[in-house]
């Protein structure tokens, strides 16, 4: 895809321009080829693109360092991995062991800095060792 493009509409001819509006209409996945996207990974790549999404920012400080982007980056892929993050048969089952709900506020937005992330891993961690 170009980075402008006269095909598109004039408010979306810029590609930075096209991505946040597709993002902010719920149609990034319209946009994107179909090889990239499927049923198990819109999750996982509407979470990228909110990482992308504050990359791009005008202004130099609002935007994430390189290390906080790898930071978020590693752990989207290490949640990817986990047996129970996607794993919605395991609630009931959860409830029982914990004695309780266990509700973890959703990732994008902890783990929007690396404090963030860090907090998340820590209560994740609290969260396990408590269970033995």
């Amino acid at each position: 895809m170009k980075a402008i493009s006269f095909d598109r509409p004039e408010g979306e001819r810029n590609l930075s321009v096209y991505f946040l509006s597709a993002l902010k209409e719920d149609r990034l996945i319209h946009i994107l080829q179909d090889c990239i996207v499927n049923q198990d990974n819109i999750r996982q790549i509407k979470e990228v693109a909110n990482i992308a999404k504050k990359c791009i920012k005008i202004k130099g400080e609002e935007r994430p360092s390189m290390k906080e982007v790898a930071m978020e980056l590693k752990g989207l892929r290490t949640s990817a991995k986990h047996p129970w993050i996607n794993d919605e048969s395991n609630v009931e089952e959860t409830k029982y062991l914990l004695g309780k709900s266990m509700e973890i506020v959703g990732f994008e937005e902890m783990a929007g800095t690396s404090a963030g992330y860090q907090s998340l891993q820590n209560h994740l961690m609290q969260s396990l060792r408590g269970g033995r």
